[in-house]
């Protein structure tokens, strides 16, 4: 299972932004993650890592939320946009019949506000 998400809210510069991952089964319903891992990447051909968030793991819940803040929302040259790759596995059921560790990628994609008046004293 893979997809990826446009997120609309656009984060500021040096400011925090939450994600809210939440994971649907095979048959629609609402899981809980086994694994989330994520990392933080640019938009360049590049897929440049940003503040080292290159193998970072969360806490699984039915909603598993991350606060990216300061430096992971830095501006960096003329590309204000910005991937968040999250990847793990997840335990669904097809017609009654388990089917565990299934892999999951869902990536989203949101934009840097460039303040002007960043750095601040």
């Amino acid at each position: 299972m893979s997809s990826i998400i446009y997120l609309t809210d656009v984060a500021s510069e040096k400011g925090s932004y939450p994600i809210g991952l939440s994971i649907t089964g095979f048959e629609k319903e609402a899981v809980t993650p086994n694994t989330v891992n994520w990392r933080l990447t640019d938009k360049s051909e590049e897929k440049n890592i940003i503040n080292n968030r290159s193998n970072e793991s969360a806490t699984p819940a039915a909603v598993t939320w991350i606060i990216l803040q300061a430096d992971d929302l830095v501006k960096t040259g003329p590309n204000a946009k910005r991937r968040i790759t999250f990847k793990g596995t997840f335990n669904s059921e097809i017609d009654g019949v388990p089917k565990l560790n299934n892999d999951y990628t869902v990536e989203g994609e949101f934009s840097v506000e460039d303040l002007q008046n960043i750095p601040f004293p």
